[in-house]
């Protein structure tokens, strides 16, 4: 036989809880709410460094140019006749990133000071860029 719960009522159920909450909140008071420690940038895929004969060890460039008012995080530079004027560079994008155009959402903690020149290419022709690198933590596909 199941058990009957019409003589239950709301007191009975909530007594309970009314015990646990100012527990709850005993620890949580006087806490610090955690900070974050990485920023976030949106940013359009414009163009790919030809260097390497692995291309997955090969840049991707992005133009953090898709939100307003991002601040300027990266430097000019022209791919395939188009310019870019907060453009980066970026390993490890995941592989449905790797469309030109796609938006993706960065975080990161960490853009290199000053511009990055690929060296030791192995490909007969490179196309490299000297942009600052972006060390991405995540990345999430924006639509």
């Amino acid at each position: 036989m199941l058990p009957s719960f019409r003589n239950l009522s709301i007191a009975t159920i909530s007594k309970p809880y009314i015990l646990i909450f100012p527990v709850i909140m005993a620890f949580s008071c006087g806490k610090e709410p955690k900070e974050v420690d990485f920023l976030s940038v949106a940013a359009y895929v414009v163009g790919k460094e030809y260097c390497n004969s692995n291309e997955a060890e090969d840049y991707w460039i992005v133009d953090c140019s898709v939100a307003p008012n991002t601040p300027q995080l990266g430097g000019a530079v022209m791919v395939d006749g188009t310019t870019y004027v907060n453009a980066l560079k970026v390993k490890e994008l995941s592989e449905h990133s790797k469309i030109i155009g796609a938006r993706v959402l960065f975080d990161y903690r960490v853009i290199s000071p000053n511009p990055v020149v690929s060296e030791n290419c192995t490909v007969d022709t490179p196309i490299v860029y000297a942009l600052k690198e972006l060390f991405i933590l995540n990345q999430f596909e924006l639509r």
